[in-house]
């Protein structure tokens, strides 16, 4: 349970951190603003802060605040992925790092609690709906019943080794 909890709170912290650097840019588009460089780099952030916008200086004090808790969750997640037997074994499939393999373990938990792989993917959500009458099966969209995050992990790792 405090593993889970961990993981969803980074994976939180780095919504939020998105959400507002968001609203930096809605607010730099607004004024028509345009600045060179990488966004959020130490650089970029000094840029913006010449800006001497109140907003923008508010919003980069978040960042900078959720920065800081985001890199305090991460460590703690590392250290807990190289002691985690599961973790590790995950760990060694391409494309799944530390933080996936941490959160891939805590949201399925036991292994056993599943009878069989077709259980496990119907408890993340990730199976096909189906409907039938008479002889006729339909099969429609994933579920989308189970863990949120557990999908929503599966699908980033997915996209992190489709695209190596």
């Amino acid at each position: 349970m405090q593993l889970r909890e961990l993981v969803r709170y980074r994976a939180n912290l780095v919504r939020i951190r998105a959400v507002t650097k968001n609203k930096v840019h809605a607010r730099l588009l607004m004024y028509n603003v345009k600045i060179d460089g990488y966004p959020f780099t130490q650089e970029y952030m000094n840029k913006l802060r010449e800006l001497k916008d109140f907003k923008i200086n508010g919003y980069l004090n978040v960042i900078e605040s959720l920065n800081n808790e985001i890199k305090g969750a991460s460590d703690m997640i590392m250290k807990m992925a190289e002691n985690n037997d599961d973790a590790r074994n995950l760990m060694t499939i391409p494309g799944i790092s530390y933080y996936s393999a941490l959160m891939i373990v805590s949201e399925i938990g036991d292994i056993g609690r599943f009878t069989d792989s077709n259980h496990l993917v119907s408890y993340s959500g990730l199976s096909p709906s189906t409907h039938s009458s008479g002889e006729n099966t339909f099969y429609g969209p994933i579920t989308k019943q189970g863990s949120k995050y557990l999908r929503w992990i599966l699908n980033q790792v997915t996209w992190a080794i489709s695209s190596a």
